[in-house]
């Protein structure tokens, strides 16, 4: 079986209300107004390590308050904040019989296995690979790390493509060699899978399936 890469935030589920909410609420522990959704919408997908400064949270104190804080409510409150993109689970089940798939997400390994059994996904996923906060964050490195231990499992095994909405997906998938796919359902600000130079951009579940069957009919 061939191997497909997939980012979870914004490709799989929709967790901005709760990213929002998570935000605001350790904000508040710090005393802190809330921010605006248009403020922290672009910040999806990020590493915390790579947004918490972008939201004025500068000294190294208060930025381990405040990951805490925040890591704990999203933990807590997240799933119920959180939805399955329509006709994703779908897709899922039929890609499941015919590739192995993994997750390969810039949250944190416990956190993206919990929301994925708690919505009734996981066992679509051979494996899901997060970030063990903070030895590894940075989504090239997560994708590495996926592809590699594929490889380890199936020798002669091929990686068909990395599937994300936002810019560091699709630099991941070029840093590993691989064809990226973006979604255009996500977090992507206006023409930045354009920028990225994403290889395939796809508007809804139906066009990313048709992406998929046409590179598994001509990838050798």
């Amino acid at each position: 079986m061939s191997l497909l890469l997939f980012d979870m935030d914004g490709v799989l589920v929709d967790s901005a209300a709760a990213f929002q909410e998570s935000i605001n609420v350790a904000l508040a522990f710090l005393g802190r107004n809330e921010v605006p959704e248009n403020q922290t919408r672009n910040l999806m997908g990020l590493h915390i390590n790579e947004w918490v400064k972008k939201i004025g949270i500068i000294e190294d104190r208060e930025i381990d308050s405040f990951t805490l804080h925040y890591r704990a409510h999203n933990d807590s409150y997240g799933v119920s904040l959180t939805n399955v993109f329509p006709d994703v689970k779908r897709l899922l089940e039929t890609l499941s019989k015919r590739f192995e798939l993994r997750v390969a997400t810039v949250k944190p390994d416990r956190s993206a296995n919990f929301l994925l059994s708690s919505l009734d996904l996981n066992s679509y996923f051979a494996c899901i690979h997060g970030s063990n906060f903070p030895d590894l964050h940075s989504k090239s490195e997560i994708v590495d790390l996926a592809i590699r231990e594929y490889l380890e499992l199936n020798p002669n095994g091929s990686v068909l493509a990395m599937i994300g909405d936002r810019r560091q997906d699709i630099e991941a998938a070029k840093l590993n060699g691989i064809i990226s796919i973006g979604v255009a359902w996500g977090y992507a600000m206006a023409g930045e899978l354009q920028q990225a130079e994403a290889d395939f951009i796809a508007n809804d579940v139906g066009e990313l399936e048709n992406i998929i069957d046409c590179l598994d009919r001509t990838t050798p």
